[in-house]
Protein backbone atom coordinates (compact mmCIF):
# COMPACT_ATOMS: atom_id res chain seq x y z
CA UNK A 1 0.00 0.00 0.00
CA UNK A 2 1.31 3.29 -1.01
CA UNK A 3 0.31 6.98 -0.04
CA UNK A 4 1.12 9.67 -2.78
CA UNK A 5 2.80 11.76 -0.15
CA UNK A 6 1.17 12.30 2.91
CA UNK A 7 -1.69 13.19 2.74
CA UNK A 8 -4.33 15.29 5.08
CA UNK A 9 -6.72 12.80 4.79
CA UNK A 10 -4.23 10.39 6.68
CA UNK A 11 -2.68 13.01 8.73
CA UNK A 12 -5.99 14.13 10.15
CA UNK A 13 -7.10 9.97 10.96
CA UNK A 14 -3.62 9.40 12.29
CA UNK A 15 -3.30 12.32 14.64
CA UNK A 16 -2.83 11.51 18.43
CA UNK A 17 -5.14 14.22 19.52
CA UNK A 18 -7.83 12.89 21.39
CA UNK A 19 -11.28 13.08 19.33
CA UNK A 20 -12.52 15.73 22.19
CA UNK A 21 -10.25 18.04 20.86
CA UNK A 22 -11.23 16.94 16.97
CA UNK A 23 -14.83 17.22 17.54
CA UNK A 24 -16.56 20.91 18.57
CA UNK A 25 -19.97 22.17 19.21
CA UNK A 26 -21.58 23.09 15.98
CA UNK A 27 -19.14 21.07 13.74
CA UNK A 28 -20.57 18.47 11.44
CA UNK A 29 -19.45 14.94 12.04
CA UNK A 30 -19.85 11.46 10.53
CA UNK A 31 -20.56 8.17 11.75
CA UNK A 32 -21.60 5.22 9.99
CA UNK A 33 -24.26 4.72 12.60
CA UNK A 34 -26.27 8.08 11.42
CA UNK A 35 -24.44 9.88 8.61
CA UNK A 36 -23.94 13.28 8.62
CA UNK A 37 -25.47 15.21 11.80
CA UNK A 38 -24.34 18.34 13.48
CA UNK A 39 -22.91 18.49 17.29
CA UNK A 40 -25.70 20.54 19.04
CA UNK A 41 -23.75 20.38 22.82
CA UNK A 42 -22.30 18.34 25.26
CA UNK A 43 -24.32 16.94 28.16
CA UNK A 44 -23.66 15.32 31.50
CA UNK A 45 -25.55 12.70 32.60
CA UNK A 46 -25.50 11.82 35.92
CA UNK A 47 -27.11 8.31 35.61
CA UNK A 48 -23.73 7.48 33.29
CA UNK A 49 -21.47 9.89 35.21
CA UNK A 50 -20.09 10.97 32.38
CA UNK A 51 -20.45 13.61 29.39
CA UNK A 52 -22.57 12.89 26.23
CA UNK A 53 -22.31 14.95 22.74
CA UNK A 54 -25.63 15.20 21.22
CA UNK A 55 -25.76 15.13 17.84
CA UNK A 56 -28.54 15.78 15.48
CA UNK A 57 -29.32 13.64 12.45
CA UNK A 58 -29.67 15.75 9.02
CA UNK A 59 -31.19 12.79 7.65
CA UNK A 60 -34.10 12.15 10.14
CA UNK A 61 -33.01 15.46 12.65
CA UNK A 62 -32.86 12.48 15.24
CA UNK A 63 -30.79 12.98 18.08
CA UNK A 64 -27.93 10.70 18.99
CA UNK A 65 -26.29 10.70 22.37
CA UNK A 66 -22.67 9.95 21.84
CA UNK A 67 -20.27 9.69 25.10
CA UNK A 68 -17.65 12.38 24.46
CA UNK A 69 -15.21 9.42 25.43
CA UNK A 70 -15.30 7.25 23.30
CA UNK A 71 -16.50 9.46 20.28
CA UNK A 72 -13.44 9.35 18.16
CA UNK A 73 -14.67 5.52 17.53
CA UNK A 74 -18.29 6.92 16.64
CA UNK A 75 -17.65 9.76 14.58
CA UNK A 76 -15.19 12.50 12.64
CA UNK A 77 -14.88 15.94 11.35
CA UNK A 78 -17.04 15.45 7.87
CA UNK A 79 -14.21 15.70 5.29
CA UNK A 80 -13.66 19.42 3.53
CA UNK A 81 -14.00 19.26 -0.10
CA UNK A 82 -10.15 18.80 -0.85
CA UNK A 83 -9.82 15.90 1.12
CA UNK A 84 -13.34 14.82 -0.69
CA UNK A 85 -11.39 14.75 -3.74
CA UNK A 86 -8.57 13.03 -2.56
CA UNK A 87 -10.77 10.22 -1.28
CA UNK A 88 -12.30 9.55 -4.85
CA UNK A 89 -8.56 9.88 -6.36
CA UNK A 90 -7.49 7.52 -3.74
CA UNK A 91 -10.45 4.89 -4.48
CA UNK A 92 -9.37 5.45 -8.46
CA UNK A 93 -6.15 4.52 -7.59
CA UNK A 94 -7.61 0.98 -7.15
CA UNK A 95 -4.58 -1.47 -7.93
CA UNK A 96 -2.76 0.28 -4.52
CA UNK A 97 -4.75 -1.59 -1.44
CA UNK A 98 -3.49 -3.33 1.49
CA UNK A 99 -4.48 -6.93 1.23
CA UNK A 100 -4.39 -9.35 4.07
CA UNK A 101 -4.85 -12.88 4.57
CA UNK A 102 -7.73 -14.54 6.65
CA UNK A 103 -7.78 -18.04 8.29
CA UNK A 104 -11.43 -18.18 6.49
CA UNK A 105 -13.83 -16.92 4.85
CA UNK A 106 -15.97 -16.06 8.10
CA UNK A 107 -12.86 -14.47 9.66
CA UNK A 108 -12.43 -12.10 6.36
CA UNK A 109 -16.40 -11.24 6.95
CA UNK A 110 -15.95 -10.30 10.73
CA UNK A 111 -12.98 -7.74 9.48
CA UNK A 112 -14.98 -6.01 6.86
CA UNK A 113 -18.04 -6.01 9.17
CA UNK A 114 -15.71 -4.29 11.57
CA UNK A 115 -14.49 -2.19 8.85
CA UNK A 116 -17.74 -1.38 7.74
CA UNK A 117 -18.53 0.57 11.81
CA UNK A 118 -15.57 2.59 11.62
CA UNK A 119 -14.71 6.18 11.26
CA UNK A 120 -11.61 5.34 9.45
CA UNK A 121 -11.10 6.61 5.90
CA UNK A 122 -8.25 5.19 5.14
CA UNK A 123 -9.45 1.87 6.31
CA UNK A 124 -12.71 2.18 4.50
CA UNK A 125 -10.87 2.90 1.25
CA UNK A 126 -8.89 0.23 1.31
CA UNK A 127 -11.47 -2.01 2.16
CA UNK A 128 -13.75 -0.99 -0.81
CA UNK A 129 -10.54 -1.38 -3.26
CA UNK A 130 -9.78 -5.10 -1.60
CA UNK A 131 -13.69 -6.08 -2.03
CA UNK A 132 -13.92 -4.63 -5.23
CA UNK A 133 -10.70 -6.60 -6.39
CA UNK A 134 -12.38 -9.93 -4.78
CA UNK A 135 -12.79 -12.89 -7.04
CA UNK A 136 -14.77 -15.37 -4.59
CA UNK A 137 -16.79 -11.88 -2.86
CA UNK A 138 -19.33 -13.76 -1.14
CA UNK A 139 -23.34 -12.40 -0.72
CA UNK A 140 -22.60 -11.21 2.56
CA UNK A 141 -19.16 -9.24 1.67
CA UNK A 142 -21.22 -7.60 -1.23
CA UNK A 143 -23.31 -6.00 1.07
CA UNK A 144 -21.22 -4.61 3.11
CA UNK A 145 -18.91 -3.48 0.15
CA UNK A 146 -22.24 -2.08 -1.13
CA UNK A 147 -22.87 -0.26 2.22
CA UNK A 148 -19.88 0.98 2.52
CA UNK A 149 -19.67 2.61 -0.79
CA UNK A 150 -23.34 4.05 0.05
CA UNK A 151 -22.08 5.58 3.41
CA UNK A 152 -18.86 7.13 1.68
CA UNK A 153 -21.33 8.51 -0.73
CA UNK A 154 -23.32 9.59 1.36
CA UNK A 155 -20.68 11.70 3.34
CA UNK A 156 -19.20 12.84 -0.15
CA UNK A 157 -22.44 13.78 -1.94
CA UNK A 158 -22.98 15.72 1.28
CA UNK A 159 -19.45 17.39 0.96
CA UNK A 160 -20.08 18.19 -2.85
CA UNK A 161 -22.95 19.33 -2.60
CA UNK A 162 -24.32 16.72 -4.90
CA UNK A 163 -26.80 14.34 -5.18
CA UNK A 164 -25.82 10.60 -3.35
CA UNK A 165 -26.65 8.14 -5.93
CA UNK A 166 -24.71 10.19 -8.60
CA UNK A 167 -22.32 10.02 -6.20
CA UNK A 168 -22.79 6.61 -5.78
CA UNK A 169 -22.48 6.23 -9.36
CA UNK A 170 -19.38 8.20 -9.44
CA UNK A 171 -17.90 5.82 -6.98
CA UNK A 172 -18.61 2.67 -8.74
CA UNK A 173 -16.94 3.97 -11.79
CA UNK A 174 -13.91 4.63 -9.98
CA UNK A 175 -13.54 1.47 -9.02
CA UNK A 176 -13.95 0.38 -12.32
Amino acid sequence: FHHKGESSIYKRNCMENSAVDMVEIGQQVYSPKFGIGKVLRKDFVDSAASEFFVVESTLNQTRIMVPVKTSMKHLRQVLTESEALEAISNLEDNDSFETQDFPSKKDRVKHFQKILKSVDLEETINALKYLHNLGDKGKVEQQIFEKMLDDLALELSFVMSTNQSQMNDTLHKCLA
